[in-house]
């Protein structure tokens, strides 16, 4: 009998292939308890919701691969390391418009190093796989988050693993994968330190709120990659949005001591547990704190009181999101 020969898979090749079958999973398993629900099995409505949140459904978004072609691009708003942004705009109302072109940096490097496009058009899956995946990666967590800080997703089209040697302002056109965000507005920490004290109280208690979330989410505790002036803007509704889903990271970090240095996290089973809520605590202690929750004009010892421990314990990185939340709301 002939030997069984090992199946051989292309890496690149395989990555979109693999997020799209996430994704279908994904809406398997939502199938999955809306048959539950149609078939009215309260019980098992409830267990299965003791273990899944639903996500928004897909129905609910306003744009897919019959309609995204319709967003008219107005203007390019920022360029990264695997995307680019552009304000997008249909029947009078403003989008974020993501998707991969050949300007991104990774892109750029990855034909750089293969000479020109032209040559790096026999291996376009190389230069484009890791950016294509990056915007998937972000589009699925974003289906599977809930949360009034976090930028809402309201649509997406996903076509192939290219992206076009020229650029075109015709989404529908486009071959890759396109996503589409609600708009939010840039937020400086100068545009911060000009509010008044019960803005910027408002502003600090979001986002306590959004770290608890993530520190507790279905997905397990997130560690937020880019979570900095950069990356946090300001909604129409006046409150933040953070963005960018594809830094995000559900991997607490390795340790082999029962004391980690590192934030003093406990190692169990090799885990640094408490990792991510901790870096994403430095991570707010660093850009935000001070210009949120300085000189502000108190109406009483007590909550003097509270502010000053609750800044003490921000430099030490000695407290936890809902502790600050907690603190934070005793100074309205």
């Amino acid at each position: 009998m002939a030997a069984i020969q090992p199946l051989k898979i292309n890496g690149n090749k395989c990555v979109f292939f693999l997020l799209v079958v996430l994704y279908h999973y994904r809406l398997m398993d939502l199938q999955g308890e809306r048959s539950v629900i149609d078939n009215h099995d309260t019980e098992a409505i409830v267990n299965r919701r003791a273990t899944i949140t639903l996500p928004p459904d897909k129905s609910s978004f306003a744009f897919d691969c019959n309609n995204i072609g319709e967003i008219e691009l107005v203007k390019p708003m920022g360029k990264g390391v695997t995307k680019e942004t552009y304000l997008g705009k249909y029947k009078g109302e403003e989008y974020a418009v993501q998707f991969v072109t050949k300007d991104v940096i990774s892109v750029k490097d990855c034909v750089g190093n293969l000479k020109s496009w032209e040559v790096a058009a026999g291996h376009a899956r190389t230069c484009t796989a890791l950016p294509l995946m990056k915007i998937m990666k972000g589009i699925l967590i974003a289906m599977q988050l809930n949360h009034p800080n976090l930028i809402r997703l309201v649509g997406f089209c996903a076509k192939g693993e290219t992206v076009e040697s020229e650029d075109s302002d015709n989404l529908s056109t486009k071959s890759g994968v396109v996503a589409v965000y609600e708009y939010a507005e840039k937020l400086t920490i100068q545009n911060i330190e000009l509010l008044d004290w019960e803005q910027r109280l408002a502003i600090a208690i979001d986002m306590s709120d959004m770290l608890q979330y993530l520190e507790e989410s279905r997905l397990g505790s997130i560690l937020a990659l880019e979570f900095g002036e950069k990356h946090v803007l300001m909604g129409k509704d006046n409150r933040i949005r953070l963005i960018d889903f594809d830094d995000f990271d559900g991997a607490e970090r390795s340790c082999d001591r029962p004391k980690h240095k590192l934030f003093k996290c406990n190692c169990e089973n090799g885990v640094c547990k408490g990792h991510n809520a901790k870096s994403n605590m430095f991570r707010f202690q660093r850009s935000f704190a001070d210009a949120l929750l300085d000189e502000p004009v108190l109406d009483s010892s007590r909550k003097e009181k509270i502010l000053k421990k609750t800044r003490r314990l921000l430099r030490k990185y000695n407290i936890t999101a809902t502790v600050l939340k907690q603190r934070l709301t005793a100074l309205l």
